[in-house]
């Protein structure tokens, strides 16, 4: 008898979010602080965590889809951020803290917060480095 061997992967995720087919991303080496006076209206729930799943499974994930995250519990509310559009940020909690996720501009050498997400009040420089 053979027995085929099984493939498996452990994947070290990002803080991600997914919603209307843009990546939104935290930077938990730059936190920033966020209180519930500056949420705006619930967007949307998580559809499934990609951390969790990947635990389960320990198997090689698609690619991520809609309302999926990396870290935010399924069934988790994503907000908008009051003062910005939700096409630039949303904010979630998990872990006991609330995070604010950048949309991702993706171009094909690198990923970095869109123009719109970043803070107008520091330089484009400071805010990518």
């Amino acid at each position: 008898m053979v027995v085929d061997p099984v493939r498996r992967a452990l994947v070290d995720f990002t803080d991600f979010v997914v919603h209307r087919g843009v990546t939104y991303s935290s930077r938990p080496d730059a936190p920033q602080r966020l209180t519930q006076a500056q949420l705006g209206p619930e967007v949307f729930r998580v559809s499934c965590t990609y951390s969790s799943l990947n635990q389960l499974t320990q198997s090689e994930l698609p690619e991520a889809t809609e309302h999926s995250a990396g870290f935010i519990p399924a069934r988790s509310p994503v907000f908008e951020v009051k003062g910005w559009p939700t096409s630039c940020r949303l904010a979630a909690q998990h872990d006991g803290s609330w995070f604010v996720y950048l949309a991702d501009a993706d171009t094909a050498d690198a990923s970095r917060a869109a123009e719109c997400a970043l803070d107008p009040g520091r330089s484009t420089q400071d805010a990518r480095s």
